[in-house]
């Protein structure tokens, strides 16, 4: 068979476009939704696949399915009309967990991390290290910063572990993309606390060396290096998410909003445009994470998403460096902003002052300053935040912890 029902051509001998690990895909244009609907129908009616997933963002439509040769996920983009088909045959990566079974022993927080700024540069500010403790006391992960940063991280880990049997047990570590500010703390945690924790899943989806121009600005870490440090572990499921996907661990869902795949079939432009960004709901509230995504990305999601983006708290594009936009901060509309920053580092992006660092990011990141407010902003200086989700009254729902 060549192609479903003749909707959309698909040859099944092509085998698409490599992503690493074992994952391709399949590009086509010039698809209208009837022609995708008609082509998700065929494959449910061929029996040879079960339906894993099925999402809508704005006007897109997502599905996962499952057969015996691995998942299929294919996803409709209405703004450009384009289908992306995508393939793993979960050899290497595992199906986004469903895990909604547990007891519930804690409220769900977002704790916003405070880095360790003493090695760098005063003006630096970057790294970024955001820690969710769910309602069964396990631990979500969102980066974590420098190697400096480590022994922040598993201290906090021990003195906030909430569960009765005293174990510390990282339900997901989710890792944006490779640049050390957001990976090395990773691998320094492995050496020094793998042993005394459980690693349950590991979450990422980077990009290949030849989707960037001659290979310019890649770092291999996740694709070449890091099971080497996941084997510190033990055994760690891998999952390699796509967008439209959701990860649900107990009743906190985590959607994917944008992964390096939208891009194609242009080339990837920088790293940070690699970057996994995903929503977390929790009872209605959203936070949407952006890691380090540049304004290729942010037009990207507001040609695609529009006010789908809407959410109540933002994490700010690239430390506040570049890649937020205004008419992207407009679509997400958020009452509270994340800066993974120093606190001098936020004083310089949002004051107005013009410096080399900051390029365009000058006019977005004032929009947002003036639109949230500073008491409304989340920094990752002094005392770590820790934020009650929903959060509905800053001073009952937000609590602090130091080093």
């Amino acid at each position: 068979m060549n192609s479903f029902n003749g909707t959309i051509n698909v040859d099944l001998c092509d085998k698409g476009i490599d992503l690493g690990k074992g994952c391709r895909m399949k590009y086509r244009t010039g698809v209208c939704r009837d022609d995708y609907n008609a082509f998700i129908t065929e494959l449910k009616a061929s029996g040879a696949y079960r339906v894993f997933q099925e999402n809508e963002l704005g006007e897109n439509s997502y599905t996962t399915l499952v057969s015996d040769e691995g998942m299929l996920h294919i996803y409709y983009t209405a703004r450009t009309e384009s289908v992306r088909i995508i393939s793993d045959d979960l050899s290497y990566t595992s199906l986004p967990v469903m895990d909604q079974e547990f007891k519930r022993i804690s409220d769900t927080s977002l704790c916003v991390m405070s880095m360790d700024f003493s090695h760098r540069p005063v003006a630096d500010g970057n790294g970024m290290s955001y820690v969710i403790i769910l309602p069964d006391g396990r631990f979500v992960i969102v980066d974590g910063g420098y190697p400096h940063d480590a022994c922040r991280l598993y201290r906090f880990l021990c003195d906030n572990n909430r569960r009765p049997d005293g174990k510390i047990v990282i339900a997901g570590w989710i890792i944006t993309h490779s640049h050390d500010d957001h990976y090395d703390c990773f691998i320094q945690f492995a050496k020094d606390y793998a042993a005394n924790v459980e690693l349950q899943h590991f979450i990422a989806n980077p990009a290949v060396k030849e989707q960037f121009h001659r290979g310019a600005g890649y770092d291999d870490f996740l694709t070449d290096g890091v099971d080497e440090v996941l084997d510190t572990f033990g055994s760690v499921r891998k999952i390699r998410p796509h967008t439209g996907q959701i990860i649900r661990l107990c009743d906190v869902d985590f959607e994917i909003i944008y992964t390096h795949e939208d891009h194609y079939p242009r080339i990837l432009p920088y790293l940070n445009d690699e970057s996994t960004v995903f929503r977390m709901n929790v009872d209605g509230q959203t936070v949407l994470f952006m890691g380090d995504c540049d304004k290729n990305t942010s037009d990207i999601l507001c040609d695609t998403l529009g006010d789908a983006l809407k959410s109540d708290f933002v994490q700010v594009n690239h430390h506040g460096y570049s890649g937020g936009t205004v008419e992207l901060y407009q679509a997400v509309a958020p009452t509270y902003a994340l800066w993974p920053t120093s606190e001098l580092a936020f004083n310089f992006r949002t004051c107005g002052i013009k410096y080399q660092y900051l390029g365009n990011a000058l006019e977005s990141n004032k929009y947002l300053f003036d639109t949230v407010g500073r008491a409304n902003c989340f920094i990752a200086d002094g005392p770590v935040d820790i934020i009650r989700l929903p959060l509905r009254n800053k001073e009952k729902d937000v609590s602090y912890y130091n080093f």
